[in-house]
Parts: structure tokens; C-alpha cells; sequence
């Protein structure tokens, strides 16, 4: 009976925050607009690449210490320096990558573009299976195909080098970094964007609305997460922009008949 009622006392606190996170990114702020507006690319709100961590941070601080929370998040005189290892790191999966595509070079049949998650690539259930570990989401689908004769090409921006080569080694080349499709044009339009955004925190912060609307429970929630929201503005939107301009790049030169998701 104790552990239902537990069960129950966290699924209405699990809802609370997420009404709470739903109010919150919808609210007018500054010159009218929501946070989700504030943070507007192309007809994207890059809100949404950020809304589940969020969620995780805020229930996090309600069990758990909160200095560490606030320790976590890139100090605001450090953020230039994270963009540009942010940015050396991309450039060797970019590197990575073409290596790849000349080792392993693509058909002319039917090409299939398949965008995975990185917590995907695990260890495969099946004893008998010939590859150690593969795509728990797109494996069995992508293999099928390949038997079909398709030219398949995954697309994955999972961080660790070590997980870009086995996915090269037990699927001879299907999987290829997205940061294979950079081009000295985004990154430029990453830094310029980025640009936008940090004034974008500057305003915000100063902003009385904002820091009010940061209350949980009548708890001021500003103190903690400043140097997250710094971080959100100025630096994962740096390396979110670089996401989105590779994956279009990448289906602008591949020309699919068909993507994966």
C-alpha cells in the first residue's frame, strides 16, 4: 500500500512539473514573446531540443543537492572557449566521416537515409546475431533492406568516436557521421546565430518577467539554473544549428527516395 501510494505521489509530481515546464515555455516575456519564440531558427523552436532535459533538471533539484546542478553547467566566461572545442570536435568526425565514405563507397540503387538516436546503438539480445551490438530501433530494418539491395545511409551524432567505428566496422559503411556533410558555411552561420542568441540572454536575464517566471512552488528557480539557461543560449544552440544545417545538407547531396527516422 506504501509503494503504490509513493508511485502516485510521484506520478502527480512528474505531472505538476510538466504543466509547469508547459505554462512556462508558453508565457509572453519580452517584447511579447515566449521563451519558445525568444529561441525561433528558421521556423524552428529550438526550444524543443532542450524542453525534456529541462524537465529532468528541474525535477532533479527537488530531490537531489543543488549545488551540483548549478556546479554542472559551463561557467559563462568558459562558454567561447566550450564552442570552440564543441567545434574541434566536429571537425574530426568530419574528417571521420569523409574517411568512411572513401573506404566504403555507395551503390547506385535506391538510397535510404536513416537518422538514429545515439542511446540507440546497444548491445544486440539475440546470442546468435553476427554483430555484437546495432541499432535497437533501425538495425533489423536497415538489414532487411540492405538484403533488398538498398543503399543505405545511417546518420548519427553520437559524440563518442568509439561508437562511429564499430557502427562502421559491423555495418560496412552504412553509418556515417552527420558532421560529414559540414561545409564552412554553416559554421559560420552557427557562430552568427549563436551570436543572436547570447544577446538574446543578455536581455533576458536582466528581464524581471523572466527571473518571476522562474518560481516553482514559490521557490525562485533563477539562482540555479542561470548558467543553464546561459549555457542553452549561447552554447547548445551553437551545436543544435550545426545539427540541423548538416542534416538538411545531407539530404540536399544525397537526394533520398526515402528517409528513416
Amino acid at each position: 500500500m506504501t509503494e503504490v501510494l509513493i508511485q502516485n505521489k510521484k506520478k502527480d509530481f512528474d505531472k505538476d512539473i510538466m504543466k509547469w515546464i508547459k505554462n512556462f515555455s508558453n508565457m509572453k516575456i519580452r517584447e511579447k514573446l515566449s521563451i519558445k519564440e525568444i529561441l525561433n531558427y528558421e521556423n524552428i523552436s529550438l526550444w524543443w531540443f532542450f524542453q525534456f532535459s529541462f524537465y529532468y533538471l528541474i525535477k532533479e533539484a527537488y530531490t537531489k543537492n543543488f549545488k551540483t546542478i548549478r556546479r554542472r553547467y559551463t561557467r559563462p566566461h568558459l562558454i567561447s572557449l566550450a564552442k570552440y572545442y564543441i567545434l574541434t570536435k566536429f571537425l574530426i568526425r568530419f574528417f571521420c566521416g569523409k574517411l568512411i565514405s572513401l573506404l566504403y563507397r555507395n551503390s547506385n540503387n535506391s538510397k535510404i537515409l536513416c537518422i538514429s538516436y545515439p542511446m540507440n546503438w546497444r548491445q544486440t539480445a539475440n546470442p546468435l546475431s553476427k554483430k555484437p551490438k546495432d541499432d535497437i530501433m533501425l538495425g533489423s530494418v536497415i538489414s532487411k533492406l540492405q538484403e533488398q539491395n538498398f543503399n543505405i545511409i545511417g546518420l548519427e551524432q553520437d559524440s563518442k568516436l568509439k561508437n562511429l567505428f564499430e557502427k562502421t566496422l559491423y555495418t560496412k559503411g552504412s553509418w556515417k557521421s552527420v558532421e560529414t556533410y559540414l561545409i564552412y558555411d554553416i559554421i559560420k552561420k552557427a557562430f552568427k546565430m549563436s551570436k543572436k542568441f547570447e544577446r538574446e540572454w543578455y536581455a533576458l536575464k536582466k528581464d524581471q518577467s523572466f527571473i518571476d517566471l522562474l518560481k516553482y512552488n514559490g521557490f525562485s528557480l533563477f539562482g540555479l539554473l542561470e548558467n543553464y539557461f546561459g549555457e542553452l543560449f549561447r552554447l547548445s544552440t551553437f551545436r543544435e544549428i550545426i545539427y540541423i544545417e548538416s542534416i538538411k545538407r545531407a539530404i540536399e547531396v544525397e537526394n533520398p527516395d526515402l528517409i528513416l527516422i
